[in-house]
């Protein structure tokens, strides 16, 4: 049985073309860095869900400090708690570059950045994230 973790990329959510981190909408506002993917999340997929042909969705909050050297989890949630340790250290294996941009109000940072992690397997159909309900990986009594 071949196993992999899909991850999907926002790219633009990532770049200057939306300008904003998430929760930053407003006229007053001012634009958010850029940050570039130079080593995407590359998580394994867990054993016991590869068992159970288990497929799953989570999304990893963050923010970046000093161009991209430091990176804080802020949120991690996933359609099922199998998958929470596996998109976090696939997350803190990644790495990233924040790149000024003129106007920022935080030089070398960037916060609310979401990225997705899709975990499917090779010859499974589509999952539909978008009717999954998902739990907080990070929240008090959360099991990893």
């Amino acid at each position: 049985m071949v196993r992999h973790a899909v991850c999907l990329v926002a790219v633009i959510a990532l770049t200057g073309a939306v300008g904003r981190a998430v929760g930053d909408e407003g006229p007053d506002d001012v634009p958010s860095n850029d940050v570039e993917v130079v080593q995407p999340p590359a998580p394994e997929y867990p054993g016991i869900a590869a068992a159970f042909r288990a497929e799953g969705y989570c999304e990893v909050r963050f923010s970046l400090y000093n161009y991209g050297k430091e990176m804080s989890i802020d949120d991690l949630s996933c359609s099922s708690a199998v998958f929470c340790k596996a998109a976090l250290d696939g997350m803190m294996a990644a790495k990233f570059k924040v790149t000024d941009v003129p106007g920022t109000n935080t030089p070398g940072a960037r916060h609310g950045i979401v990225y997705p992690i899709a975990f499917a397997m090779e010859d499974g159909g589509e999952f539909n994230r978008d009717k999954v309900e998902r739990i907080n990986c990070l929240g008090t009594g959360a099991i990893m």
